[in-house]
């Protein structure tokens, strides 16, 4: 069995003062968007949580577009990832078929880890 994990540490405020429109769709899919709903560490959370799966997909920066990971929600609120494109086409080459995400943001910081196994 596959396993690789991920993790990823933001300043929060890195997300609000470079959050102009072109940006936030370059980095996030609406559905993101929308979830966040303009909320500095939610954005952050999420920006941590696509940094961890691109290294646990061993991938390096602009290997794999930020809007091919998606970080959604349960309705309980648990973060979720969901794969696109080259992503899903890399996790698959890999044989990694199944993601758990953390999220945490607290002060400053928001933080993720990921953990994929296949």
């Amino acid at each position: 069995m596959m396993i690789a994990v991920g993790s990823d540490i933001v300043r929060i405020a890195r997300l609000s003062q470079h959050a102009s429109p072109a940006f936030l769709a370059r980095t996030f899919t609406a559905r993101e968007l929308h979830i966040c709903e303009g909320r500095a560490e939610s954005l952050a959370g999420r920006w941590a949580a696509k940094e961890a799966v691109m290294k646990a997909l061993g991938a390096g920066v602009g290997e794999v577009a930020l809007t091919d990971i998606e970080v959604g929600r349960e309705d309980s609120g648990r973060p979720v990832v969901r794969l696109l494109g080259g992503a899903a086409d890399r996790a698959q080459a890999a044989g990694l078929s199944q993601w758990q995400v953390s999220i945490s943001h607290d002060g400053d910081y928001a933080i993720a880890t990921v953990v994929a196994t296949g």
